[in-house]
């Protein structure tokens, strides 16, 4: 599970590039995360 810091961190580096979707997969999004697992991040944005 995130923790608010990291959820916190992970809004604050993506903000610059105005995404309309934020999210995560993997073992962390289905709570089967361990020390040593990396957070899988997908994103969306408006292409001009």
């Amino acid at each position: 599970m995130l923790t608010q810091s990291q959820i916190d961190i992970i809004i604050n580096t993506m903000k610059p590039f105005n995404p309309i979707k934020i999210g995560v997969f993997g073992s962390v999004a289905r709570n089967e995360s361990i020390e040593s697992s990396d957070i899988d991040i997908f994103y969306s944005f408006n292409s001009k």
